[in-house]
Formats: C-alpha cells, sequence, structure tokens
C-alpha cells in the first residue's frame, strides 16, 4: 500500500483509501479538496492488490492526463478520457511486466499473454496493449 501512497504523493495528489463501496475507486480533481492542488484519488479499500494496481493507475492516469472531466463533461470527452487512463494504465502494467523477461524479448511478447498475467478483459484490452508492448520496447 505504501507504494501506491509514495506514487501519488511524487505526483501532489493524496490518496485515500474507503471502506465503502465506490465502483472501485475515483479522481477528483483539484478544487474539490483544499490543501490538495492536483487532487485526491480514492480507492476502495477491500479490492484484491491486482484489482488495486488497476485503480490506482487508472485513476493516475486520469490526473496526468491534464483534462478535467466533470458531472458536466460530455459522453465523448468523458470516454475519450477513459480510454487514455486505460492506456496510461496498461502501459505501467506493461513496463512491469516486461521485467520479468529480464531483457530476453524475443519470444512470448503477445498481447494475450500480457493481458492474462495482468488479469484484464482480453476482448476489451487487446489493441491497446498491442500498442503499448510495442511503444514500451520500441524505447528501450
Amino acid at each position: 500500500m505504501d507504494k501506491y501512497k509514495d506514487k501519488a504523493k511524487s505526483v501532489g495528489v493524496k490518496l485515500i483509501w474507503v471502506n465503502k463501496p465506490l465502483l472501485n475507486g475515483g479522481y477528483n480533481i483539484a478544487g474539490e479538496f483544499k490543501g490538495f492542488h492536483t487532487g485526491v484519488i480514492f480507492i476502495q479499500s477491500d479490492l484484491s492488490s491486482s484489482e488495486i494496481d488497476y485503480v490506482f493507475n487508472h485513476e493516475l492516469g486520469q490526473l496526468l492526463d491534464g483534462s478535467p472531466i466533470t458531472k458536466l463533461s460530455s459522453t465523448m470527452l468523458h470516454s475519450q478520457s477513459e480510454a487514455r487512463a486505460n492506456e496510461y494504465m496498461i502501459h505501467q502494467k506493461v513496463i512491469e511486466w516486461l521485467k520479468t523477461f529480464e531483457g530476453n524479448y524475443d519470444t512470448g511478447l503477445y498481447p494475450e499473454r500480457f493481458l492474462r498475467w495482468a488479469g484484464l478483459d482480453i476482448r476489451k484490452f487487446y489493441y491497446v496493449a498491442e500498442k503499448e508492448i510495442k511503444e514500451v520496447i520500441s524505447a528501450i
């Protein structure tokens, strides 16, 4: 849990664990919480470690995207923001996954394999995973 608080603190956002159902997590922009200049990330405390990782990175992606979404934002704008947040989350998970290969990237870099490892829906995230794997590998 400390790794999440440390990462949140490094980008100037407060991380709060909540005990009530919250659709897993959420991000509130600055201004809604006095004293937190970039906002607050809420995560439901009874999630599994993989769910926490998914929710934290998704919500952090919302913050880092820089396009605040409010209840008054259009459905299209909200969908675009969600897609960018998912890309960020998958990008972070790809970096973590590639470390398990210890530099031997010649075999096994398939989106399906990554998504199973990450516990993510293959149908929902296949193309994003494929793009992010290529992007991270090309940057190495």
